[in-house]
């Protein structure tokens, strides 16, 4: 993901795909998907302890609440800068030519802490990221739900990421998730992560540092 500060301009590339300044690839990815069941917040590890005590609940609060005013600067940062223009675009004429069909879920790999202050700049901005990408495609997928597995995630996170509609998942249960009517954000991992996963599986669409090489190997 990139700091806004480092940008250069990207250059368009062949087959359907995409790389910005931060190294991201968008792609499609095999042919149209079938549809497939809509799975339920029910189906996944609940991420929302119970605090054990009047003073944590109210420190997790108070920590999140900074959370929420942190990424909405991030996110505005984020709306306003050439590679999310970048990214919006290409989706938005992926889905005109029906190149993008039949998401019903995102799956979220390897996020990073989004409180953790070694990794929240990044983190936050690769959220804002998702969600920009995801008010896009809801426009033609208005049902789309989506997950996040990440072993990194805090406390704070799964409650900050519930208040975004994201569901939880436990490790390994997201590879089970994915499917042909899936769109993977994998801003951290690397193809090695999931790749042996996705034979006979592929998901309609990626977003992710080294999505060049899953396709062309």
């Amino acid at each position: 993901m990139p700091h806004t500060s480092h940008r250069k301009k990207a250059t368009s590339q062949k087959r359907s795909k995409v790389t910005s300044p931060s190294g991201w690839t968008t792609i499609t990815v095999g042919p149209k998907p079938p549809p497939i069941p809509t799975i339920s917040p029910s189906d996944t590890s609940s991420a929302d302890p119970t605090p054990t005590s009047t003073s944590t609940s109210t420190s997790t609060s108070s920590t999140i609440s900074a959370l929420h005013k942190r990424y909405e600067n991030h996110a505005q940062t984020w709306e306003e800068s050439a590679c999310n223009r970048q990214l919006q675009t290409l989706l938005g004429q992926l889905m005109e030519k029906g190149e993008i069909t039949g998401l019903d879920k995102c799956v979220c790999l390897g996020l990073g802490s989004v409180s953790a202050e070694w990794s929240m700049q990044k983190s936050v901005y690769q959220f804002a990221a998702l969600e920009g990408m995801l008010a896009t495609l809801r426009t033609k997928f208005p049902a789309l739900s989506v997950y996040a597995q990440d072993p990194a995630f805090t406390t704070v996170d799964e409650h900050f990421l519930c208040s975004h509609n994201v569901t939880i998942l436990r490790a390994p249960s997201a590879l089970a998730h994915i499917g042909r009517g899936t769109f993977i954000y994998a801003p951290h991992c690397s193809r090695t992560a999931f790749l042996a996963h996705l034979e006979g599986n592929e998901p309609a669409l990626v977003v992710g540092n080294d999505v060049e090489k899953l396709v062309n190997g």
